[in-house]
């Protein structure tokens, strides 16, 4: 027997998506927190990714009109990259946590 529109049962007035939360204690919230930041940090570390890969693909393309000059730049934006491979960790670990 399929069920229509008509059959099935309708919302119950006043319940909204908020009312998910009204469950939840303070150690819910706390890891809601922490997945949300998560989610945010995961989401940037690609477009930061590419940035940072830009800078280098850049400083690459210039060629080494001194070379000092050439190779500081190149470590400076590799600095970069490690740096920004450290904190897409940290924010990985805190979607694990959830």
């Amino acid at each position: 027997m399929a069920t229509t529109k008509e059959d099935a049962p309708s919302p119950a007035p006043g319940s909204s998506f908020m009312s998910v939360f009204a469950h939840a204690d303070a150690a819910d919230v706390a890891l809601m927190a922490l997945g949300l930041v998560g989610a945010i940090g995961e989401a940037l570390s690609t477009p930061v990714r590419m940035l940072i890969f830009s800078h280098i693909a850049n400083d690459l393309g210039n060629g080494p009109d001194e070379l000092q000059e050439f190779s500081s730049k190149i470590n400076e934006v590799t600095n970069r990259y490690n740096n920004h491979g450290f904190h897409t960790s940290l924010t990985s670990d805190l979607i694990l946590i959830n």
